[in-house]
């Protein structure tokens, strides 16, 4: 029973078993986002891009660049080239199906994890952590703890924790943990091709650590920061000539030229920004150098409060803005951030001095506190952004202050248990414990993002003097058909804000679910007025000029948001309404055929509608839509058999049993076969 216990026991120190722990528990604690809805700036990036619907769009990237109404998209689609390839992937395989987008989402994650614990496990073989110690101590941490279970510790905290949901869950925000991804790749080939000794080894994983550093590059902004990372790992941990280690930083550090260099060639940067003139982000005033940076030291310090339970959280934060360097709430968070930077370089110089592991060991909590710095400081330094917080910018510098919280902790339980006090032995059972804590927040978190309307109402609860919340609550009201309730959102957000142009755009949609035309356009106009490149206005506007019979504005409407994007579908499907209301059967067939080849969902909106006109007795506006879609869609079983049905209704039964038949010949069903069973009796009962 012994060996059996000591076998098992050296079992849960094996790698394998602890990448079974962190996969076991990144799938637990995202189990159920997996049907989460897309969300926010989801609808821009995936839902409604037409680059990731085409793959010419990456084969020639002129086609993004020339395009009038990607502005808001293009401007970093050259820095995000890979995140957008990999939302591309995405859409060939699975639509937009939700599932496929964040099952890639959580395994990126669960990746992240096992590569941060490959990146502290292999930090304990570099030659500053292993020399001047005994061989069989080599692999491990402070006073005999196994840096396998701290580097365990520091991956499951990683992967469990609640401020990691906006990076998970939040589809779009795939940019950031897959930029993640590539980063702790590099990170850890270029630490196995420093340690290994075949040559051919060493220079593999040197080539791949390089082209992760490029991937990382060209998926999100936030690597910039990487070959300062590997530069500063490389003196803390690793030894040698500085000629030959420049060596091999330099392809790495020449990585750095990639984003500028993308930036400056990127033709969208010379175009006026139409969409982004309508962005959200316009709403609120852009803050000056200054007021960005005094506000950043306050956010660092609210960012390292999140890392603790319980954590608060919330996707839009109403976060003050400071103007002033001697506000005491600057003064006190830059003292403090400035005294744990001090913290950084003491454990470093300390970690120098003496040769004993209790020391040496201090070096990783160092280096924890730099990653935390430089990695946070690419969105938290003097480049303004207009939302000054956002809990997915935390997802790559948490690696450096969980490294820190986890090291130190078992350097206070080292000392403690050396000591012999037997407050050592509950430091272990408090972690596993704090772990359990932060996996339960992270789940029930999870539950917000499972509803648009619970995570729009959880925002506004927490920040409810803010506008953007009020009108996407309001949105979502509205997309639910909860009419009054939208309303009132709508109109709470005017009163905050009474120039927000998406709130009187929404407000113009309320008028128009309702039947008060004119009023809708009102509102249009009211946003044209102030964005005439807002081309979702022109296309709404023209569907109440449309219920107006006001054919020619609607024409006009139609044709102004085509011109502003060639790629919007539901303007050429308008259109193809307006021709179809003049008589104008083959103009309208044109338009809708290029709708429903940028949106192949618009068919079955058009099969809906066929349906409620069937609902309410309208047969000849039922048999006019399904003959519209079969000549779109000739392979349609649904569109045959509802065609048939309006033809029976009408007590065409030839041309009905015809419709079945072709149904019944594309897919068998005994629906369709009863239907023309019922023809057939009820001829013979006339007989």
């Amino acid at each position: 029973m012994r060996n059996i216990m000591k076998l098992i026991a050296h079992s849960l120190k094996k790698p394998f078993f602890h990448m079974v722990v962190i996969t076991i528990m990144g799938i637990v604690v995202y189990s159920n986002t997996l049907y989460s809805p897309f969300m926010f700036d989801d609808a821009v990036n995936i839902v409604e891009n037409p680059i990731i619907k085409d793959f010419e769009h990456f084969k020639d990237n002129a086609k993004v660049y020339n395009s009038t109404a990607l502005s808001g998209i293009k401007d970093f689609f050259g820095t995000r080239y890979i995140g957008y390839l990999s939302f591309a992937i995405n859409y060939r395989l699975h639509g937009l199906d939700v599932f496929g987008y964040h099952a890639v989402n959580i395994v990126i994650h669960i990746m992240n994890a096992m590569l941060v614990y490959c990146l502290i496990a292999l930090s304990f073989r570099t030659p500053f952590l292993k020399s001047n110690m005994p061989e069989s101590d080599s692999e491990q941490g402070n006073n005999g703890g196994n840096a396998g279970i701290i580097a365990l510790f520091i991956s499951l905290v990683f992967v469990a924790h609640p401020i990691q949901t906006q990076a998970v869950t939040y589809i779009v925000q795939r940019f950031t943990s897959m930029a993640t991804l590539f980063y702790l790749s590099c990170f850890v080939l270029y630490i196995q091709s420093r340690l290994v000794e075949s040559k051919f080894r060493r220079y593999s994983f040197y080539i791949a650590s390089v082209m992760s550093a490029v991937l990382a590059m060209k998926t999100k902004e936030i690597a910039f920061t990487l070959p300062v990372m590997i530069m500063l790992y490389e003196f803390m941990f690793f030894e040698g000539k500085v000629k030959k280690r420049l060596f091999y930083l330099i392809p790495i550090i020449l990585t750095m030229l990639i984003i500028p260099l993308t930036l400056i060639t990127n033709n969208s940067l010379e175009s006026k920004n139409i969409e982004a003139a309508f962005n959200i982000a316009n709403f609120q005033n852009i803050l000056s150098r200054s007021e960005y940076l005094f506000t950043q030291f306050r956010v660092i310090v609210t960012y390292m409060m999140l890392m603790f339970p319980p954590v608060v959280q919330n996707l839009d934060y109403d976060y003050p803005v400071y103007h002033s360097f001697f506000d005491v709430n600057v003064i006190l968070s830059f003292l403090f951030l400035s005294s744990l930077f001090g913290l950084g370089i003491y454990l470093l110089r300390r970690s120098s001095r003496l040769n004993m592991q209790n020391n040496r060991i201090l070096r990783l909590s160092s280096f924890g506190i730099f990653w935390f710095y430089i990695t946070i400081s690419v969105e938290s330094s003097i480049i303004p952004i207009n939302d000054v917080i956002f809990e997915h910018r935390l997802y790559l510098p948490s690696v450096g202050f969980i490294t820190t919280v986890v090291v130190c902790a078992g350097i206070i339980r080292g000392r403690l248990l050396h000591r012999g006090m037997i407050l050592g032995r509950t430091v272990v059972p408090i972690a596993v414990a704090m772990l359990l804590i932060l996996s339960g927040a992270t789940y029930a978190r999870n539950t917000v993002w499972q509803d648009e309307i619970k995570l729009w109402e959880d925002v506004v609860k927490k920040s409810p003097n803010k506008v953007i919340p009020h009108n996407n609550l309001g949105a979502a009201y509205l997309e639910k058909g909860r009419i009054d309730e939208g309303t009132r959102e709508l109109e709470i957000a005017l009163q905050i804000n009474p120039d927000m142009q998406e709130a009187h755009n929404n407000l113009g949609t309320v008028y128009l679910k309702q039947g008060h035309f004119n009023e809708a356009v009102e509102k249009f106009l009211f946003v044209l007025k102030r964005n005439p490149y807002y081309f979702k206005a022109h296309n709404k506007i023209g569907v109440a000029y449309l219920e107006l019979n006001r054919f020619d504005d609607a024409i006009r409407s139609f044709k102004n948001a085509i011109k502003l994007n060639p790629d919007y579908a539901d303007a050429y499907y308008n259109l193809g309404i307006v021709y179809e209301k003049l008589g104008k059967p083959e103009e309208a067939l044109k338009e809708y055929k290029i709708a429903v080849g940028l949106k192949p969902d618009l068919i079955v909106m058009r099969n809906n509608l066929g349906v409620n006109y069937y609902k309410k007795g309208k047969f000849d506006d039922a048999i006019r839509i399904y003959q519209t879609i079969i000549k779109l869609r000739p392979d349609m079983v649904q569109a045959h058999y509802n065609l048939g049905l309006a033809y029976k209704a009408q007590r065409r039964f030839d041309e009905a049993v015809r419709e079945f038949e072709i149904a019944y010949r594309l897919k068998p069903d005994d629906k369709i076969k009863k239907s023309m069973e019922s023809i057939n009796d009820e001829l013979k009962g006339k007989s």
